[in-house]
């Protein structure tokens, strides 16, 4: 998997929306943050730029943390993605709820057991 700096346009935007990314860059970032020890402190400063999340003086000059941009990343990724999947139930199982559907089926076939079942008996 490339990193964010080195994603195209199209991959960047599928890591744009996974929870897997702004959760770990949210829990690492804290992390990098809190090292107090400067010998390891230039390395991880490194790490930070090649994965292409913001740097500390970045998010100081904003009045931000580590987390405040992830957090509501993942806040709006779960309601968007609970709106959808509620959606998505409604709209798939409607016969199940007893509802019409949402757009007008398909017309079928009628086969010969069909038409001689809708055909009158004498």
């Amino acid at each position: 998997v490339p990193t964010l700096r080195e994603a195209d346009p199209l991959t960047r935007a599928a890591l744009e929306l996974s929870y897997g990314r702004w959760a770990l860059q949210c829990m690492s970032s804290a992390d990098f943050m809190a090292i107090p020890n400067v010998f390891y402190r230039d390395g991880v400063m490194q790490l930070v730029y090649v994965l292409g999340w913001p740097m500390p003086e970045d998010l100081e000059a904003a009045g931000e943390g580590p987390c405040d941009r992830p957090l509501v990343a993942l806040l709006c990724m779960g309601v968007a993605f609970r709106v959808l999947g509620c959606y998505c139930m409604v709209a798939c199982h409607r016969g199940k709820q007893h509802k019409p559907a949402l757009c007008k089926p398909k017309p079928t076939a009628a086969g010969k057991d069909a038409r001689a079942a809708a055909a009158p008996l004498h």
